[in-house]
């Protein structure tokens, strides 16, 4: 047994994987494209792998989609339905599905990155580059990548939003052939001392007001104040061609080490808003324990929006696949957990409303002493995660620094709710409905057996709490 491939969440067959890519729901299919090394299990010339799922959580490999050409390395993008074939790619007027990528190429250590397209006429399973790619050429900007594209029913025109340095740059298009840039956004905004990454656009409903806001999504990578890699969005309205914020600054999407590079599902159908990112940070993504493949994905999260203390806030929980896998194995006093019976989602409402000794500490421990604890610090509603003896942690220093988030958004009074996903390298935390999200790897030597919650003087009451495997 590979004691640390998850059973829950998305691996490579093999080799090195990154930043989910091309996230399209079409015919019945869930498709997942993700960077990806085929020759070696660190970062090097990306492709664009791919799999196929019915349900989110079972996946079916599918062969390599794109490969390295004379314009460079494929690097991350984003795919669409082209419904009405108004790419006039495709032989009859059914349309199909048309890819955009960034390919980056490097040569007497000058960096060229442009955008490209390639399009497939048989559900994704082949793939052909357009013949006069790249459709949108460098504009002088070192860092310029990662394409999403989308149709914006308001305007009847596809965006595409890019990361370009320490800001986003909008173009449109009729035709996904011929782009037209129209705005930038968030210069000086979100990275100061770093770069923009894999951004994502989306419009979503407000759950307890009935607005539609849109969010936009960007990952901050070489970040020196925090030295990790995170994601964090803006909530406003964008008119199809310029992005204008409500929110007066921005948000961190997760406050683990591990959610990088998250991209949002197109093409869904009911109404639903699903993405999910890569499970990992580029401090030691390269470093992990691993044997021939490395790198995971998370849970794919249904995501909305809430609003909360004057304020709006993207909320995530686990997609709602997940509730057809649950076996409930525990009561409400047994915490001791089985090989069998991996992955664990347990949720709890813990009630605060007694005056002192509201802090209470959750413990994940295994037969050998190795653990993880989830501290609830009462004082400024705080809850620490630690790692530091979670099992082998040597690879990297920053792997083992503790991480605080808080004070918790969307409390119910005196009650936390908290959700918990458990695999067998990771630790996902929801609280509160997901408003506050912890993504973290751990990788313990063995399988982790034990669950307990203690409190110092046994005043926290679990009013609900439900285990079950996966």
């Amino acid at each position: 047994m590979e004691i640390n491939r998850p059973k829950l969440h998305f691996t490579p067959v093999k080799n090195w994987m990154n930043d989910p890519n091309g996230l399209v729901y079409y015919q019945g299919e869930y498709h997942l494209f993700y960077q990806h090394n085929p020759f070696d299990n660190v970062w090097g010339p990306m492709h664009w792998g791919h799999a196929v799922s019915k349900d989110l959580l079972n996946w079916e490999h599918l062969d390599i989609a794109l490969k390295p050409d004379e314009l460079g390395t494929i690097f991350s993008g984003s795919a669409v339905v082209d419904e009405k074939n108004s790419s006039r790619l495709f032989e009859d007027e059914n349309g199909g599905l048309v890819a955009f990528y960034t390919n980056h190429y490097e040569e007497g250590g000058q960096v060229r990155e442009t955008q490209s397209m390639a399009y497939s006429k048989d559900r994704g399973r082949t793939w052909i580059k357009y013949d006069k790619n790249p459709i949108i050429e460098n504009p002088g900007i070192k860092d310029f990548r990662d394409p999403k594209v989308f149709y914006h029913k308001d305007t009847g025109k596809w965006i595409m939003i890019l990361s370009a340095g320490n800001k986003a740059m909008i173009y449109i298009s009729e035709n996904l052939k011929d782009w037209q840039y129209v705005s930038e956004f968030g210069e000086n905004l979100g990275a100061k001392t770093g770069i923009w990454e894999c951004p994502d656009l989306f419009e979503l409903e407000v759950a307890n007001t009935g607005e539609k806001l849109w969010v936009l999504k960007f990952d901050l990578v070489r970040h020196k104040e925090n030295t990790q890699s995170q994601t964090k969005y803006f909530v406003g309205d964008f008119d199809g061609k310029n992005f204008s914020m409500l929110n007066p600054e921005s948000t961190w999407i997760d406050f683990g080490r591990d959610f990088y590079a998250a991209q949002s599902w197109s093409n869904l159908p009911n109404s639903r808003s699903i993405w999910l990112g890569w499970m990992s940070n580029w401090d030691y993504a390269n470093k992990i324990p691993a044997n021939d493949w490395r790198s995971a994905m998370t849970i794919p999260r249904e995501i909305g929006l809430v609003r909360a203390e004057e304020r709006y806030f993207l909320a995530q929980k686990p997609v709602r696949e997940i509730k057809n896998s649950r076996e409930k194995i525990h009561g409400e006093e047994e915490f001791l957990i089985r090989s069998k019976e991996y992955p664990i989602e347990a949720s709890a409402e813990i009630s605060l409303e007694i005056e002192k000794y509201k802090d209470f500490e959750i413990r994940f421990e295994n037969s050998l002493g190795e653990y993880v604890d989830l501290t609830y610090n009462s004082e400024g509603s705080k809850v620490i995660f630690k790692r530091e003896k979670s099992g082998v942690t040597e690879f990297s220093e920053s792997f083992e620094k503790e991480m605080e988030i808080g004070p918790l958004i969307g409390m119910e009074g005196d009650e936390l709710k908290v959700n918990i996903l458990l695999d067998q390298n990771s630790i996902e935390v929801f609280f509160n409905d997901g408003i506050d999200v912890i993504t973290n790897l751990i990788f313990p030597k063995e399988e982790i057996n034990k669950m307990s919650l203690t409190s110092a003087k046994d005043q926290v009451r679990v009013k609900k709490l439900d285990i079950w495997s996966l």
